[in-house]
């Protein structure tokens, strides 16, 4: 602070101070410089001695105190403990559905995590994330009893492949009977059981073949009882977590695609994406559930192609069913990867063996492969293949090649996913690769250790025949695992009721 002098002691000579900052008119000049800079001193330590007297006085509900402007340090404050609200960033990341009253035939209870102070990592949030969808944990039903199912799903255009394979599931699996299916195409049930009492009755509805619509739903379930539970299940590509009004707390959803923000980038890298925030239903957490194979596929390779594939006479090294000039928005990647096989061909692997690949669109019937109709041609070529390479489209996971692939005993090479189907393990079953050097490196390596990729090739079969059929999808929804014929790959699919 400056303070001005007394004005019958100012001059009209301007007042010119010396480097040292002395004035230099005058003899009493030093004097009154001493005053002012004494009386400045005395007034801002009597300033500082008030503040502080002032803040040390107010209640301890303060933050840390800043005191910054007097050159002294800052008092330390520890604020009281008091009990809040937990907030969602202190909440598990498990689900973020909000709890609602559990139905009798649903789960009551979750798994438990004991939050921690340690911040939780990128991985460990993705895991967390993964882990809210798995039907083990939170499966439709709190017991394992036969129930009967009415199945709804929409024929107007045409049958699509995860209709037929649910309703394959349902009328192949010991613990389910289908006693009525609603169809779209008129609007009409036909009753294909009749309806036991003592028995619980579970609506299934293909909502994928829906396009997720929510008033054609609510019409289809017209008849439905509000206390029986209702299954939702979308095998479409789409990550959407639809919600409709109407639902209640006996509704649950299963989805086959929950990982967003997948990409292609141009400069050839893959972005993952991540796992998608389970949005849930009132009745509890989405389910994931990957695609089956279906039993046509197995059914066409057991009787005309290979009764045992494992040891079929395979003739092509690597084969990868795609179009190399492709320019489709989903399929950048795949693109990629047939040049990169194709260009590997006749290459030598080792000093006297040339590799050969096969990198085309066996069958050109689009219609029918979308509508789940087989394509021999495809199928052969998958049996005869040492190493089939699958890589997922661009915007989602998943594809029906991946399960036919393994079902045809190759040695499946398999682009990097976040939520593979459950029992996929790299090296043991499968190989993923990060990236087109490392799909070329895994090749080169795996044709020159044929008993190391037979032993891959083996568990990848055992693993889809024993694992992942259509009944097997429909009891770990329903019941949390697979239920019937587990593990036993040999054996032939159980009979359908109708």
């Amino acid at each position: 602070m400056t303070m001005t002098p007394p004005k019958q002691i100012q001059s009209s000579t301007p007042r010119l101070r010396s480097p040292r900052g002395s004035p230099r008119n005058g003899s009493d000049s030093f004097l009154f410089a001493f005053l002012r800079h004494t009386k400045s001193t005395v007034f801002l330590a009597s300033m500082a001695v008030a503040t502080l007297f002032t803040v040390l006085r107010r209640p301890t509900s303060m933050q840390t105190l800043d005191l910054s402007f007097i050159n002294l340090p800052p008092v330390p404050f520890t604020p009281p403990v008091a009990e809040t609200e937990p907030t969602e960033e202190s909440i598990p990341e498990t689900i973020t559905s909000k709890p609602t009253s559990t139905p009798t035939a649903m789960p009551t209870s979750t798994p438990t995590s004991t939050p921690t102070s340690t911040p939780t990592t990128e991985p460990q949030k993705s895991e967390n994330r993964r882990s809210s969808y798995n039907a083990t944990l939170y499966p439709v039903l709190s017991s394992i009893e036969k129930v009967q199912v009415h199945l709804v799903m929409d024929t107007s255009r045409t049958m699509e492949p995860s209709s037929k394979f649910i309703l394959d599931g349902l009328e192949r699996s010991e613990y389910t009977e289908l006693i009525a299916l609603t169809s779209n195409a008129n609007r009409k049930t036909v009753q294909v059981n009749p309806r036991r009492q003592e028995m619980p009755l579970l609506w299934i509805a293909d909502w994928g073949s829906m396009q997720r619509d929510c008033h054609l739903l609510n019409k289809m379930l017209r008849k439905r009882d509000e206390k029986e539970v209702v299954v939702l299940m979308d095998f479409s590509g789409s990550q959407r977590q639809t919600q409709c009004s109407f639902w209640n707390d006996k509704v649950r959803l299963i989805k086959r695609s929950i990982v967003e923000g997948r990409h292609y980038e141009s400069s050839g890298k893959a972005d993952l994406g991540h796992i998608a925030d389970n949005v849930g239903t009132p009745g509890g957490p989405t389910l994931h559930a990957p695609l089956v194979v279906r039993e046509k596929v197995i059914h066409t390779i057991k009787e005309d192609i290979a009764a045992m594939p494992m040891s079929y006479n395979r003739s092509i090294d690597v084969a990868f069913f795609w179009n190399k000039g492709e320019y489709s928005h989903y399929g950048f990647l795949r693109r990629d990867v047939a040049k990169n096989i194709d260009s590997i061909h006749q290459s030598k692997y080792d000093e006297k063996k040339k590799i050969e690949t096969f990198v085309k669109v066996v069958a050109n019937d689009e219609e029918g492969m979308e509508a789940g109709n087989l394509q021999y041609d495809y199928l052969e070529a998958l049996v005869s293949s040492k190493i089939v390479v699958v890589s997922q489209r661009d915007e989602w996971e998943d594809a029906y090649s991946l399960m036919e692939s393994l079902a045809s005993g190759a040695l499946v090479a398999v682009d990097r996913m976040l939520a593979p189907p459950e029992g996929m393990i790299n090296n043991t079953n499968c190989i993923f690769y990060d990236g087109m050097s490392s799909l070329r490196r895994l090749i080169r390596y795996y044709l020159n250790h044929d008993t190391e990729r037979k032993a891959i090739a083996q568990k990848g079969w055992e693993l889809v025949m024993g694992r992942h059929r259509s009944w097997h999808r429909i009891e770990t929804i329903l019941f949390g695992k697979p239920l019937t014929l587990v593990d036993q790959p040999y054996e032939s699919a159980p009979p359908r009721e109708s």
